[in-house]
């Protein structure tokens, strides 16, 4: 059974704001940006324990030049696990403790 993703409010902010900063260059880019990143991080539905562990239970995949960072929650009850994604950063910025910076 796949799990449900759900995007925390400054994931959001993130994809946001990073949409933004590219289409100051390219629409067209920020949308494929958008779309391939969201796209990413459903796919986290099926088997996101393929992705290392960061710290604790915070996992990070990565994306193109970005690091998205979630955990999975409720991971033993199937009928509540999700994958949260928690944040979406570049990956040369400097990444916050918490999310094993």
């Amino acid at each position: 059974m796949a799990d449900r993703v759900v995007f925390r409010t400054q994931a959001e902010t993130d994809i946001e704001a990073i949409g933004d900063r590219i289409a100051r260059d390219s629409q067209l880019h920020a949308a494929a940006w958008i779309a391939e990143t969201r796209a990413r991080c459903e796919s986290l539905s099926d088997f996101p324990e393929r992705w290392p562990l960061q710290v604790r239970d915070v996992r990070r995949m990565i994306v193109g030049e970005y690091l998205v960072f979630f955990r999975i929650a409720d991971p033993d009850i199937p009928d509540r696990r999700r994958v949260v994604v928690l944040r979406i950063l570049h990956g040369a910025r400097l990444i916050p403790p918490s999310l094993g910076g």
